[in-house]
Parts: C-alpha cells; structure tokens; sequence
C-alpha cells in the first residue's frame, strides 16, 4: 500500500526564490527525546511564490559543518537575502492527524545580486574596481 512517505515533492514547487528568515540548530533524538548534540542547521526561509509561506530547510552538518552565518553572534542574522540551496529534497509526513511537509539540501549560499556593470566585468575576468580580495574570494564561492 502506498503510504504518504512515499511520495516525493518537485521542489521546483517552492519556486526560485528563497529569502533567509532564520537558522537554527538541528539536533538529534533519542527514544523520543531532544539530545544537545546538534546534527545540522535549519533554514527558515520565505517562499514569494507561495504568498511567502515559510518552510524549514534542513542542511546535515556532514554536508556543511558550520551555519551559513554565525547564530551566535551579537550581529543579527541578515534576513531577508536572497539564497539558494544545492539538492533539495522535499518529502511529507504524517503526524498528529496532520500532513505536513519537510525539506532537506545538501548546501546553502548566498545568491549575489549582481549589478550590470559588476556582472560584465566578472564575465570578462576582470576584477570590478570596489571588490577587495576578501570579497572577490567570496564572490566566487558564491557563483
């Protein structure tokens, strides 16, 4: 019999655009219990093609072992960017008379809005004459 875990969701569903809303830790659980070992983070992020619903996207720390940001600065986290996530994986599941739905990726980054001008010099292999060496590292990473 086909059960609703079976069942996979296209994850092009979600639409292109995820913008950040939070991170938190994953942890592991054992005989029903939460444990304080951590075993991921969870991307909280907003959807604009569904009306921005908001769903967790799970990141195992086996596929990245350090949060996109740090979540333990005084900094706060900066919402609202647009990022993208490498493999997603999008399944639902029964629980308390619900169905609900849960998600998973391999990695995550930050989509860089690129200018005209920064984008023709990238494309030229030109450094753009406002990144520094710390930020055309980080750009590329990024790409």
């Amino acid at each position: 019999m086909l059960k609703i875990t079976d069942l996979k969701i296209d994850p092009n569903s979600l639409g292109d655009v995820f913008l950040l809303a939070e991170i938190s830790p994953s942890y592991d659980y054992k005989d029903g219990e939460r444990t304080t070992n951590i075993n991921g983070y969870k991307y909280s992020v907003a959807l604009p093609k569904l009306r921005f619903e908001k769903i967790s996207i799970k990141v195992p720390l086996e596929k990245k072992n350090t949060p996109l940001f740090d979540i333990n600065s005084e900094n706060p986290i900066p919402t609202g960017i647009k990022v993208g996530f490498k493999n997603i994986e999008v399944k639902s599941y029964f629980s308390n008379g619900n169905i609900n739905v849960t998600a998973s990726a391999d990695d995550v980054f930050v989509i860089k809005e690129w200018k005209n001008e920064e984008y023709k010099w990238f494309l030229q292999g030109k450094p753009y004459k406002y990144w520094t060496p710390k930020l055309f590292v980080l750009e590329l990473a990024c790409f």
